[in-house]
C-alpha cells in the first residue's frame, strides 16, 4: 500500500504481466527494443473506497482500470 499519490486514498503498485505489454506499453517496447523491462500499474480505489476487484465495484470502474498483474486469458 502506498500513500501520497491520491490525497486521502492509498494505492497499490502491481507488476504488469508481460502478456499486456503489446497492448498497453507499445512505446516502452519500442524504447527498450522488446519486453526486457519491468512495468508497474498504480491501482487505486474509487472515491467510495472500493477497489476494482471488489464485488461492489461498478462495471464502469472495472472497465477503466483493468488489472494487469495476471496473465491475459
Amino acid at each position: 500500500m502506498y500513500n501520497g499519490f491520491i490525497e486521502g486514498f492509498g494505492c497499490e503498485m502491481r507488476a504488469v504481466d508481460q502478456s499486456y505489454y503489446k497492448e498497453y506499453l507499445g512505446w516502452c517496447r519500442w524504447l527498450y527494443g522488446g519486453n526486457n523491462f519491468k512495468a508497474f500499474q498504480l491501482v487505486y480505489p474509487s472515491t467510495e473506497g472500493i477497489w476494482p476487484w471488489e464485488a461492489a465495484a461498478s462495471e464502469w470502474f472495472r472497465a477503466r482500470q483493468p488489472l494487469l498483474d495476471q496473465p491475459a486469458g
